[in-house]
């Protein structure tokens, strides 16, 4: 287990332990957003889960120690962020079969390039594009695309841990709020 997946399990991720017939069909919508300022630059990420059109989760994450982060690996970072926190809900289903999963994402250029009816040339987008298909295998998920003002939320995640360098999360109170999960970090001199 690497250590993102790690991480996923451990304190940062509020994953549900029980639903309410855990055998019954779970329907899981994510919402992806990557973000890059400039492109290249600082970039991070933020997805948000509903489970059962109801239970919210919604983290974003800062992408540490890099300056050259583009939009579309940032973008890639969250798709594979959602789908490995959405298998985690899937396996603790006692019918991980009765799972499904779409993850909506405004970058047409992903959802085509992970469909193949678009060329990835970069060598760490393909790694990136692999891992995603090898994560909708089964098919449990799928990609689609969807019109940037549907994706505020997961937006406004990936911008705020991009603006705090920091993780954030999302506060799930009747007014959803982004709250910081982790100090902000200062830039290391050089």
């Amino acid at each position: 287990m690497n250590e993102f997946s790690e991480l996923i399990r451990s304190r940062l991720y509020d994953t549900p332990t029980e639903h309410e017939n855990m055998s019954a069909p779970m329907y899981i919508t994510a919402f992806t957003d990557g973000s890059a300022k400039p492109n290249p630059g600082m970039g991070g990420f933020g997805y948000v889960l509903y489970v059962d059109g109801s239970q919210i989760i919604g983290r974003g994450a800062y992408i540490a120690g890099r300056t050259d982060v583009t939009n579309n690996e940032a973008e890639y970072r969250a798709i594979i962020a959602a789908l490995q926190h959405s298998k985690i809900i899937r396996a603790q289903h006692r019918r991980p079969e009765n799972v499904s999963l779409i993850v909506y994402l405004d970058s047409e250029l992903v959802v085509k390039q992970v469909s193949g009816e678009y060329a990835t040339n970069k060598e760490s987008l393909v790694i990136m594009r692999d891992r995603v298909r090898k994560l909708l295998e089964g098919d449990w998920a799928r990609l689609e695309h969807v019109l940037r003002h549907r994706n505020k939320l997961a937006n406004d995640l990936a911008n705020a841990a991009v603006d705090r360098q920091c993780e954030v999360a999302l506060n799930t109170s009747i007014e959803p709020t982004i709250s910081d999960v982790a100090p902000k970090r200062k830039h290391a001199r050089k």
